[in-house]
């Protein structure tokens, strides 16, 4: 097979999976109404549910940017694969909390590779100004996925009940993982990674973590992450309580909310490799959609409290994720562009934690609010707007003479 069919295999491969990779993430924000009715969890006990997922997804970030620097991320890719969709089937053998607990913190610490291990291969196939068409591409599939998760999985819960939604989406991610194992094992060359590691000098966490630059993309990204998981893991909770939606309502206006980011997903990577062919310093063509999709969403946001037409709200809500999703590819193409090639594993693993730190705290402090405010929603916009706008400021400060490549 030639090389540039490989590359379009492999960046179609990544889509799908990065697909899959929401869809079995999404699956409890979407049910969370059944399988609270059926144990009988409280808001602030879904609320830790919810971020269960998050707080493991964080940490092994970090662990797992160091061994995609390290080790062979095909191999990687397809352990974590198998794991998540390991831990996707046991939810739907959970008979209580802890059980439910238990498969959300499994599946966090199984799918914290991805995003890393796909910043890594577009690094290593691709120049600067294709990274952002790339990393759109793959980035387009968690779009896809919020998009259709709502409907699809709604069906599925309503034809096979919540348990069997589970169980088929955790199969089909052992599926994808033996056609990337075949795939790969047919058209990739393992000791050339290999070689690549023992030429270079590895970079350490604590000098990562030293660097200026990554200090000011974990605040952004810890602030905007924030905001757009609280639409992520609440947006169906706050239709079905907040707005009284029937189940079929709640799926069809939380993807219509996901819809526009469809296209801001590729919008994004797109605008920043435009500015770089038109000679525009990498790093500000990569931070102009991140920080112009922040100030938009952040400002939306602060609208929601005062508006009560439902078609309003639903508009207003699809801005604000439409104008977050302009910061994702930019974001994971920056780190390709400031990272050495041995550090990209490390860097993407860094900002990754600090993505889900501020993912894992929205779902975590919107339970809190909603206990002690009865449902109050109005609150958790206007706390999330501040948080995206005021982390927002900190992308301002990212400069080149700080640049990641500059650690060594």
């Amino acid at each position: 097979m030639k090389r540039k069919y490989f590359h379009s295999i492999i960046i179609c491969l990544l889509f799908i999976i990065a697909l899959l990779n929401y869809l079995d993430r999404s699956t409890l924000s979407i049910a969370n109404t059944e399988i609270s009715l059926a144990f009988n969890i409280s808001p602030a006990e879904m609320g830790i549910l919810l971020s269960a997922f998050m707080w493991p997804y964080a940490i092994i970030s970090l662990p797992a940017g160091y061994l995609v620097d390290r080790y062979n991320v095909h191999k990687i890719m397809i352990i974590s694969m198998i794991l998540w969709s390991f831990a996707c089937i046991l939810g739907g053998l959970t008979i209580g909390f802890y059980s439910i607990l238990a498969t959300r913190l499994l599946l966090g610490a199984a799918e914290a590779p991805f995003f890393i291990i796909a910043t890594k291969i577009i690094q290593q196939h691709f120049p600067t100004k294709k990274r952002g068409l790339m990393s759109s591409i793959v980035n387009l599939g968690p779009r896809v996925a919020t998009v259709i998760a709502p409907v699809s999985i709604v069906a599925l819960i309503l034809f096979t009940g919540w348990r069997g939604m589970f169980i088929l989406l955790g199969s089909l991610g052992i599926l994808i993982a033996f056609i990337w194992y075949k795939i790969n094992k047919r058209f990739t060359n393992i000791n050339n990674h290999k070689k690549q590691i023992k030429s270079s000098n590895p970079i350490r966490l604590k000098q990562a973590f030293s660097n200026k630059n990554v200090k000011l993309l974990c605040l952004g990204n810890f602030s905007s992450s924030y905001a757009y998981w609280l639409f992520l893991t609440w947006l169906p909770y706050y239709f079905i309580t907040a707005k009284e939606l029937n189940l079929s309502e709640m799926g069809i206006a939380t993807s219509a909310s996901f819809m526009l980011s469809l296209l801001s997903v590729m919008l994004g990577g797109i605008l920043s490799d435009l500015l770089i062919k038109k000679k525009m310093c990498p790093i500000k063509a990569r931070l102009f959609p991140i920080i112009l999709g922040c100030i938009i969403a952040g400002l939306s946001m602060l609208l929601i409290p005062f508006i009560q037409n439902i078609y309003l709200i639903i508009t207003l809500i699809s801005i604000s994720v439409f104008a977050l999703g302009l910061r994702i590819s930019p974001t994971w193409a920056l780190v390709a562009d400031m990272s050495c090639k041995n550090s990209v594993g490390l860097i993407g693993g860094i900002q990754n934690f600090a993505n889900f730190t501020g993912g894992a705290l929205a779902p975590l402090v919107t339970g809190v609010i909603l206990v002690h405010t009865n449902n109050n929603f109005n609150l958790v916009f206007v706390i999330s707007a501040i948080i995206c706008l005021v982390g927002t400021t900190s992308y301002f400060f990212i400069t080149k003479e700080n640049s990641l490549k500059n650690i060594n």
